[in-house]
């Protein structure tokens, strides 16, 4: 199990996870030899990040690893089910992510999350390895200048309505709007340079005729031709993959009935049968042909000899 579920101070498995927590390191002459904690044992295998360890589960049958569950899903790498605090086993598809929240109490903006912990929360559905994302932003940007505000744009947009729906595509789930609200709070305590312009969005379908297109406006309508090819090929793509399983319906045959043309055996003895009914008929024909020469032969010695 990952640390971050079996740590020691964890009720889920106290004791269960003896290699330590922490950021880890190991000899740059011996990689594989790990110095400082998570003490892992030689026989796993060390990659970066979950994209990482997901390539590694997908090109490696038969082996296990954790990741974020986006990642596993957009493989379509198989997931085993947890047991919950409240005894279902379930996988985090069929998980309510979001749920563990309204059971935790959030810290205002500026106050410390160090102890907000959405692990093993009780509830049906409710996903034991649930965490935050988490933006740490610093609250004076006025060395930045403009780029401060470009940070705070982004971090808008992360938090909008329009940047909450995009989550889902990246195995992610939005947060619910009481976090989001203490989120709004604290980007409002956010300094800027007196000469950082702020963003603004032209968002949805919000169209802002002439003011859309001015400078330190973000907007979604705007695209270059990259965007617009890689739109015609999403287009094409899924059309492909509906012709693909038409075909693939159109040409499946229904499990134990299989046509004779489809068993060699059976051409083999079809094409024999066929072979020796041709031999047969060759036999037949030639017979025929032999009785017609001989009847042909008898008639013109008959007419010599009457002729004689």
């Amino acid at each position: 199990m990952p640390a971050s579920y079996c740590a020691p101070y964890d009720s889920a498995c106290p004791g269960g996870w003896t290699i330590g927590v922490g950021s880890g390191n190991a000899d740059t002459s011996k990689p594989s030899v790990p110095t400082a904690a998570p003490m892992w044992p030689s026989d796993t295998v060390a990659a970066q990040g979950s994209g990482g360890v997901s390539d590694y589960l997908a090109a490696n049958p038969y082996s296990i690893g954790y990741v974020d569950s986006g990642h596993g899903h957009k493989l379509g790498l198989s997931e085993i089910s947890l047991k919950n605090e409240d005894g279902v086993y379930l996988t985090s598809k069929e998980a309510d992510i979001g749920s563990v929240t309204s059971q935790v109490t959030l810290p205002a903006a500026k106050a410390s999350w160090a102890d907000v912990s959405l692990m093993n929360k009780k509830g049906a559905t409710t996903w034991p390895i649930t965490t935050f994302s988490y933006l740490y932003i610093r609250k004076d940007l006025t060395a930045l200048g403009r780029s401060g505000a470009a940070v705070k744009a982004f971090a808008e947009f992360v938090i909008s309505k329009e940047g909450q729906a995009m989550v889902p595509e990246f195995g992610f789930d939005g947060v619910p709007e009481n976090v989001l609200n203490i989120a709004r709070v604290g980007l409002s305590q956010l300094r800027l340079s007196a000469s950082a312009t702020p963003y603004t969005f032209e968002a949805g379908d919000a169209t802002q005729k002439g003011a859309g297109m001015m400078p330190y406006v973000l907007s979604g309508k705007r695209s270059s031709y990259a965007d617009y090819e890689r739109s015609l090929h999403a287009v094409e793509i899924v059309a492909l993959k509906a012709e693909i399983a038409k075909l693939k319906v159109h040409h499946e045959e229904p499990v134990g009935i299989p046509h004779w043309y489809d068993d060699p055996k059976t051409e083999i003895e079809a094409a024999m049968a066929v072979g020796a009914l041709g031999f047969i008929f060759g036999i037949i024909a030639l017979v025929i042909a032999c009785v017609a020469l001989v009847k042909i032969q008898a008639a013109n010695k008959s007419k010599y000899s009457s002729q004689v």
